[in-house]
This record gives structure tokens, sequence and C-alpha cells, in this order.
């Protein structure tokens, strides 16, 4: 004789082995499709601490030089900060910098807000 609690678990149990089953094949199909996400050197601006692209010669933050003695001495980071969104161009050589930077990263110029 079966009880109505050992009925039920049983049942669950069912259920549970079936969405094991259903969802393990779709789990392997992503893992393999996934997208690739590579992300670009960065490094640490010694000025004020924040990640910018390792290519930047002058912090679009503080506007600190990344070349020179210091240059080696910043660590380097692997994962990119979120940057607000929009563009702006710098006045003086063209370049695209995020509307947050205060100087320019190609040239240093300092950027009007």
């Amino acid at each position: 004789m079966i009880k109505m609690g050992e009925e039920k678990r049983e049942y669950n149990l069912a259920i549970l082995i079936l969405l094991v089953l259903l969802c393990w094949p779709a789990a392997i199909v992503y893992y393999f499709t996934r997208p690739k996400v590579t992300a670009k050197p960065t490094r640490i601006c010694s000025g004020c601490g924040r990640q910018i692209p390792a290519e930047y010669s002058v912090c679009p933050y503080c506007g600190r030089s990344m070349v020179g003695p210091t240059f080696g001495a910043t660590p380097t980071a692997t994962a990119p900060i979120a940057q607000p969104s929009g563009t702006k161009f710098c006045p003086n050589c063209g370049a695209r910098v995020n509307p947050a930077a205060r100087f320019c990263p190609s040239c240093g110029r300092q950027l009007s807000m």
C-alpha cells in the first residue's frame, strides 16, 4: 500500500528527472554556441586609478601622460569598464572620446564639458 505522501514524492522526482533530461542538451548546445567575448587590454592610470584602454597615451579622465617612467609601474588589467553611451570628438585631433572624458586620450588636450 502506497501512502499519499510517497506518491507525491515519486511524482515530484519524476518531474525533476524529466526537466534535467530536457535542459541538459540545451545547456550543452549553449556552451558550445555562446558568443566569444574578447576583452581589449587595459591598464590602470597611476594618477586617478581608473581603468583605460592600453593604446591611450593620455588618461582621458585626469590628463596624466601614460608614457615615460610611470608607464612600467602601472598594473595591467584585462576587463574593460562599462562606459557611458554617446560619442564626442576631440576638437584638436578629431579622435573619438568618451563623453565623460575631461582630456583627449590621443593628444591630451583638455575637453570642454
